[in-house]
């Protein structure tokens, strides 16, 4: 059975129960963005690099323990990668003869950080529907990269500061490997996401970038040069204080799937670049699961759960606001 009231979600198999991103005795954290991380529960189920991401961000969890699996009479709760960002993880559960899946915020293809997620099959499948809606339609990421580095070779070419935004966990060291490999650079970043881009680097993925707050940042600062930074600082009163403070001319560029809407101008610019599975993705996996029964949360769960009865799938959309309990393995 799923519990479900509002955006908190607990998951009870075989006597079991467990939250599903959200606070509870027993709490499984996908990944450490802060509107997942739980920092209190009795036990908790993650990847080790989410551990040391929440730790590293300040979200250190107060728990008796920490694994990533679980095992108890005939239940077995397994983890693999969801490829949203480091360490984020699908949780899948198994007890008598039912199977369930909960995908978290996934993405099926490959980004330069982190490897896509693998279908898994299931009978019952938690999906999420950020972008449930048939006009999301992501280009493909490698044509993103590449438009993203030509900007910045422009920019950079003409003398600009160049900043580019993405949030501080998962975009933004994305960011600064399409600047390594495409562009050669190392940008510049502050201390969260220098905080951030260490895991990463502890985990295996190796990124180059200077440290604001180091006396090598901040010797590259006293010319032109090209910063990663977290995307709710990047504003055109952003932009104009910084070409008064390093009398440059400084252009600007965020990195997200809402992109889509607005492309923006040379000097101002917005790139579709998600972390998240498109609708094409979403569908992709909903049918490949082979589920017999699809739960569909966040973003347009709605509209994606009618989408998918259209295709011959049993797609009902959880939350709404409410309170409500949903059999599960019926």
């Amino acid at each position: 059975m799923l519990n479900c009231k509002g955006h908190s979600v607990e998951l009870l198999a075989d006597g079991k129960r467990i939250s599903l991103d959200c606070r509870g005795e027993n709490a499984f954290v996908s990944h450490a963005h802060a509107d997942h991380a739980v920092r209190k529960a009795g036990s908790l189920l993650c990847s080790k690099a989410t551990l040391d991401l929440m730790q590293a961000r300040g979200y250190s969890p107060q728990c008796a323990n920490a694994a990533s699996e679980f095992k108890q009479d005939d239940l077995c709760v397994t983890l693999s990668s969801s490829g949203h960002v480091l360490g984020s993880a699908q949780l899948h559960a198994k007890w008598d003869s039912t199977s369930f899946t909960y995908t978290s915020d996934f993405k099926l293809g490959d980004s330069l950080t982190c490897s896509g997620a693998k279908v898994a099959k299931c009978e019952e499948l938690l999906i999420e529907a950020t972008y449930g809606l048939p006009r999301y339609r992501f280009p493909p990421r490698e044509q993103t990269r590449k438009e993203m580095a030509d900007w910045a070779k422009r920019r950079q070419s003409s003398g600009d500061v160049v900043l580019l935004g993405g949030y501080s966990l998962g975009k933004a060291q994305e960011i600064v490997k399409l600047l390594n490999d495409y562009c050669d650079t190392a940008p510049i970043v502050p201390k969260d996401i220098a905080d951030v881009c260490r895991i990463y680097t502890a985990h295996g993925v190796k990124l180059d970038f200077l440290d604001a707050e180091s006396n090598e940042g901040i010797k590259a600062m006293k010319h032109s040069f090209t910063a990663v930074i977290p995307h709710h600082k990047m504003t055109p009163q952003l932009a104009s204080d910084a070409a008064a403070l390093y009398c440059k001319r400084v252009s600007c560029a965020v990195a997200t799937g809402w992109a889509m809407n607005s492309v923006g101008s040379e000097r101002f610019k917005s790139f579709c670049l998600s972390d998240h599975a498109d609708y094409s993705e979403l569908v992709r996996y909903a049918e490949e699961s082979g589920a017999k029964k699809v739960f569909t949360t966040h973003g347009y769960a709605t509209e994606l759960a009618a989408d998918l009865r259209k295709k011959g799938i049993n797609a009902i959309p959880l939350g709404q606001g409410r309170k409500q309990k949903t059999r599960i393995g019926l």
